[in-house]
């Protein structure tokens, strides 16, 4: 993650780092973070996270922390429902918008929380 610009990884290697930081620092058994510095992403001011921002998380903002990019990336965390949602995208190819639009992040993160809440 760059605090300037977005998510800059794969996939599978944003999944892990997902994982890990909803297992409060662990990932199987090897421990990369201690569990008060990953309290510290999700309690405010959210440390390199924004916190419980409905308008790019939807249904995911409530006990979510999440990350935002300028080419429409996004990752959300959710501890409530140990849930995790991670948009790569670049909405600025081959033309950037006149202006951002978050609602496909919304509408995901929306959608993930519906489906784990069974709603």
């Amino acid at each position: 993650m760059a605090g300037h610009a977005g998510l800059f990884s794969t996939g599978r290697d944003l999944a892990v780092f997902c994982r890990t930081l909803l297992a409060g620092g662990a990932y199987g058994p090897a421990r990369i973070l201690g569990p008060d510095f990953v309290d510290l992403l999700f309690a405010p001011p959210g440390l390199g996270f924004a916190l419980d921002q409905p308008w790019f998380m939807g249904g995911l903002a409530g006990g979510g922390a999440g990350h935002t990019g300028f080419t429409g990336t996004s990752l959300v965390l959710n501890r409530p429902t140990d849930t995790y949602v991670v948009l790569l995208a670049n909405t600025v190819h081959p033309r950037r918008p006149v202006s951002p639009d978050s609602t496909p992040r919304a509408e995901a993160g929306t959608r993930v929380a519906r489906a784990v809440r069974g709603k």
